[in-house]
């Protein structure tokens, strides 16, 4: 059995309602379950009241928050060590390079040594790029 159909309520009485809701500190939600208020039916009626340019005030759901500066929490501090491992892993060896169908524009620099040629993205180990120029410059030795 379907339950009768609530009066038909005015714009003046939605906007009413709405502010009343809205000004109540509860969510859409919580306040409607106090009225008797099916939310579907509330937030028809915001939408209605917007389209005819009433000012509606925001639900208190979107609530701006503020960080509290002022607490008595203390952050601690935590010192890090951000020098390199003197000791670096060994690099394991490169994968066989077969030539890409495409131009490579993957680097930022390209290094060239004899008939030798290095590029370099910004990504690249600075410690690796130094042991392979070192040994690029012993094999011309």
């Amino acid at each position: 059995m379907t339950q009768p159909r609530a009066n038909r309520r005015s714009q003046d009485e939605w906007f009413q309602l709405i502010q009343e809701c809205r000004s109540s500190g509860l969510s859409d939600r919580s306040w409607c379950e106090q009225h008797g208020i099916l939310v579907s039916s509330f937030y028809n009626a915001v939408k209605r009241l917007r389209k005819s340019a009433c000012d509606i005030p925001l639900s208190s759901n979107r609530r701006t928050y503020a960080l509290d500066l002022t607490s008595a929490s203390k952050q601690e501090a935590v010192q890090i060590d951000i020098c390199p491992d003197p000791y670096p892993e060994a690099v394991p060896p490169a994968k066989q390079m077969c030539p890409a169908p495409h131009l490579d524009n993957s680097h930022t620099i390209e290094l060239m040594m004899d008939n030798v040629s290095l590029k370099v993205s910004n990504s690249a180990d600075p410690f690796l790029l130094q042991q392979i120029i070192r040994m690029l410059r012993t094999d011309q030795c």
